[in-house]
């Protein structure tokens, strides 16, 4: 099967304070020691060893430090460096971002040297080179797809789950079947009451530009320092620029926004004020919230039900909410289902 990914063979990406016109790029060395976080032509600007040394006290945090006590209160460092780290590993602002569960990310991303930073993208769209896949996938192993069948229920008993109520129809359970919940931790916790899980959310904010004349067929991904951390994939006609912990713009008009995200977006591109055609999209629930009580909150794949587990970027995975923390839980939830 071709690969349905695509991205460079070196991890090397462009950052731009808008403010300052201040441009440079940072470049992890591929060895398992990361060195490059010292090497002045490598490194983020305005960062010291002072950072460096920071970044591997958190190893010592407890369970209530947040990232905003373990980073410096003041300097280039903490602009350029540990809030716009904080925001894009963990979706949350770090006055309340748990300093465990950042640490947890980076450890396990520096101990595998370059790999993890490499960016990739998909070929063609979401749709086409991952979604249509799956569903081709599951059906060839005799599997159904339902589309507009929300769970409404889980009936259990006797210390297993017995029943699926849908909407329109429910689907009883054999003595040997087991199920898999992947839904979103609200979700979970409103089908299981007594679960314990994560409560709080973090909004993201993704707007799309189109760009006349066009950028490179290339996908090239930019981070912007400006008012807040902004990260911009542009590919062809199109820019698409995203931002986290983002609540704050969950009540202010799209319009608005679309005008917000493009002025520091046309800076770094070296492109006109004049806002062009646009669509904003705002996810209320882009993740759940990266805070010390959360975190704490993350369930295992198991459940006390012998043939109900869990799956989503949420559990306990030992990654953020993010694809690669989804995936790893649907194979913790597998492997937990095979081995009942």
């Amino acid at each position: 099967m071709p690969r349905a990914l695509v991205g460079p063979d070196r991890a090397a990406c462009d950052f731009i304070d808008t403010e300052t016109g201040r441009r440079w790029t940072l470049h992890p060395s591929t060895g398992r020691v990361p060195v490059w976080m010292l090497a002045p032509w490598r490194a983020v600007p305005g960062t010291s060893a002072v950072d460096f040394l920071r970044l591997f006290a958190m190893a010592r945090a407890g369970p209530a430090d947040t990232v905003a006590r373990m980073m410096p209160r003041h300097g280039l460092g903490r602009r350029y460096f540990w809030e716009p780290l904080c925001i894009a590993a963990l979706n949350t602002e770090p006055a309340a971002a748990s300093a465990q569960a950042l640490w947890q990310m980076l450890r396990n991303v520096l101990a595998s040297g370059e790999s993890p930073l490499l960016p990739q993208f998909v070929k063609r769209d979401l749709t086409t080179d991952l979604i249509d896949p799956a569903v081709r996938t599951i059906v060839g192993l005799g599997g159904e797809v339902r589309y507009g069948s929300k769970l409404h229920a889980i009936e259990r008993d006797s210390g297993r789950a017995t029943m699926l109520r849908f909407g329109e129809f429910s689907q009883a359970l054999g003595p040997g079947e087991q199920v898999v919940l992947a839904v979103p931790s609200a979700a979970a916790g409103e089908l299981l009451q007594d679960l314990t899980c994560p409560r709080d959310t973090r909004a993201i904010v993704t707007a799309h530009f189109v760009l006349d004349p066009p950028a490179a067929p290339e996908p090239k991904l930019t981070s912007i320092i400006a008012t807040r951390p902004l990260w911009v994939l542009t590919r062809g006609d199109l820019a698409t620029v995203s931002t986290g912990a983002a609540d704050d713009l969950m009540d202010v008009p799209r319009a608005e926004v679309a005008r917000r995200l493009w002025e520091p977006a046309a800076r770094a591109l070296n492109r006109g004020n004049t806002l062009p055609a646009w669509h904003v999209l705002k996810f209320r629930q882009g993740t759940y919230a990266h805070t010390p009580a959360d975190e704490a909150r993350r369930p295992p794949a198991r459940t006390r039900w012998s043939n109900l587990f869990l799956a989503g970027d949420w559990t306990r995975t030992g990654q953020s909410a993010t694809v690669d923390g989804a995936i790893q839980s649907g194979y913790a939830a597998a492997d937990a289902a095979l081995r009942r």
